[in-house]
């Protein structure tokens, strides 16, 4: 249900969130704006190469994402493990990437000197380990960036995010599949796409393409080639599956054993909910509830009502209902 952030998510606790943020007034200032006449389609790799940046700066994880036309799907792993586990040194370099500063604020002009100084303050270093660990941070070093960028190239100020972000928790593994699912389809179920794989901006449309680049390579590797005597169109083929397998390099695993947000085999993540089939026949609905295993369970997440609710399913609820004409582009006077 929707509350107070506070109740959702605590700084320094462990837990994967599905965060969501939108466009001010759900204008499509992230893609092909009818109103206009313009298309802003460049500012989604903004969003997506500033995600990328961050994850390599916080202690966090990029399960899923989607860069929509007017709003931002991210499913983020907190790891206050791996943030308690750096040095000082390490903590003091990561937050001057993050904020870097005036050159001349502290006094030093070599960045090694920048990073010792800090890493001297424990008090300051304390704070600064909280917060890269923080998934408010996060999010606002996303939002704020991308605003500034945004708002410089329209030469406007004011809003470009309609508030700081939603955050939902997902309570268990169930949730995790699920709302994971339910983000790397976002641009099929939306119709911008066919299938996930032809997706630019989803995290499903980069697994898929890194594994493509992954067998290409060992098919390669296995027939003996040899790049020295490869040919252009060989060269184009080695060049574009590095650059696939490079594309999703960033994003959390999924499978057991290495870490994964889901501790199962990229196999059981998509045979279940049809999450992965590129076939012409994909449908959006055929991916079903009923097709999860059964130890998960959970359907803690925004989606589709028939996925959250069943009739003569014992529960509680929370229901929303909203007026019409909630978007306004214009002033309108009703007498």
């Amino acid at each position: 249900m929707t509350m107070a952030r506070k109740f959702v998510y605590r700084p320094g606790e462990a837990g994967v969130f599905h965060c969501i943020n939108r466009c001010v007034r759900r204008a499509f200032l992230c893609g092909w704006d009818d109103y206009s006449g313009k298309s802003f389609e460049h500012r989604r790799e903004w969003v997506r190469e500033r995600v990328k940046e961050l994850c390599g700066i916080f202690a966090l994880e990029v399960c899923a994402y989607a860069v929509m036309s007017n709003h931002v799907h991210l499913v983020v792993r907190t790891r206050p493990d791996v943030v308690s586990g750096w040095s000082d040194e390490e903590v003091a370099r990561r937050w001057l990437r993050l904020c870097p500063g005036r050159r001349d604020q502290v006094g030093a002009s070599v960045e090694e000197d920048r990073v010792a100084l800090l890493a001297k303050d424990a008090e300051k270093v304390k704070v600064c380990r909280g917060r890269l660990g923080n998934l408010s941070w996060f999010m606002r070093g996303l939002s704020e960036v991308i605003a500034r960028r945004a708002n410089e190239e329209d030469r406007c100020k004011g809003r470009f995010w309609e508030g700081r972000f939603k955050c939902q928790r997902l309570a268990d593994a169930g949730a995790v599949v699920a709302c994971m699912a339910y983000v790397d389809l976002n641009p099929v179920r939306a119709g911008v796409e066919e299938t996930p794989e032809a997706s630019d901006y989803c995290g499903a449309g980069d697994r898929l393409r890194a594994r493509r680049g992954r067998a290409e390579l060992a098919a390669w590797k296995a027939s003996g080639g040899d790049e020295s005597t490869a040919t252009e169109a060989q060269k184009r083929m080695l060049e574009g599956a590095r650059g696939d397998v490079e594309r999703a390099r960033w994003l959390a695993p999924v499978e057991a054993g290495e870490g994964g947000v889901l501790g199962m085999s990229e196999g059981n993540y998509r045979t279940p909910i049809k999450l992965l089939d590129t076939s012409a026949d994909f449908q959006p609905d055929a991916v079903r509830f009923e097709n999860v295993p059964t130890e998960y369970p959970g359907r803690d997440m925004t989606m589709a009502r028939k996925f959250v609710y069943r009739p003569g399913e014992a529960g509680v609820f929370h229901c929303i209902n909203r007026c019409v004409r909630r978007n306004y582009r214009t002033p309108r006077i009703y007498t």
